[in-house]
């Protein structure tokens, strides 16, 4: 009588952490469609929504080492949008918010990360000139044939994400889309390129807001 107990409450353990993970699979398979149906992923548009929604599990394990559940969290869309749509390397960069000092040269590397973020942006040759440690500088790069020049404050030691967003938003205005900063994201930086029916639109579906 008690092994038949202890096998159909083990049996109970099982189906129950079964249900939940598939519970969690459904939830990240509806945010996952949710966001193709707005735009995002179209480097993965040969695959159905089952094989995306995997590949961005695969995607999250590469990221983080693992997939963890509580990275998709149901009461705070924030971060299930930001940590789905982060692999979408066409459309998003999620970094750290850099120091900028003269000898980093970290302007060099931001603009580099962001090649082939748009059709119309692809910076080449990037090179960042101080003429003091605190400024002025100058950052300039070559974007399909044409000389693009970019001064960035001196923020106290923090990167001037402002001037650089500002200049590719100038280079892919016709596009009608431009990069957008995501809204309370602590010491990190969410950006986007989005047109201005995707941001509403996402805007409301996730209920965040861009700067």
């Amino acid at each position: 009588m008690k092994i038949t107990v202890i096998i159909l409450l083990a049996m109970g353990l099982f189906n129950n952490l079964f249900g939940q993970k598939n519970n969690v699979k459904e939830y990240l398979k509806n945010n996952v469609k949710y966001l193709r149906n707005v735009g995002l992923f179209e480097e993965y548009s040969s695959l159905t929504i089952d094989q995306l929604t995997q590949k961005i599990i695969e995607l999250e394990i590469n990221y983080n080492g693992d997939f963890y559940e509580d990275e998709f969290p149901k009461n705070d869309l924030k971060w299930t949008f930001i940590n789905i749509a982060k692999h979408d390397k066409r459309r998003v960069r999620f970094i750290g918010i850099e120091y900028a000092y003269r000898e980093e040269k970290v302007y060099e590397q931001l603009i580099a990360e962001f090649k082939n973020m748009a059709p119309l942006l692809n910076p080449e040759n990037c090179k960042e000139y101080w003429e003091s440690e605190d400024g002025p500088i100058i950052v300039t790069f070559n974007n399909l044939g044409k000389e693009i020049k970019i001064t960035p404050k001196f923020n106290d030691g923090w990167v001037d994400m402002k001037s650089i967003l500002e200049s590719f938003n100038s280079i892919i205005h016709s596009s009608g889309q431009k990069f957008e900063v995501l809204h309370g994201t602590d010491d990190q930086l969410f950006i986007i390129r989005l047109s201005e029916n995707e941001k509403e639109i996402i805007t409301k579906l996730f209920k965040i807001q861009f700067k």
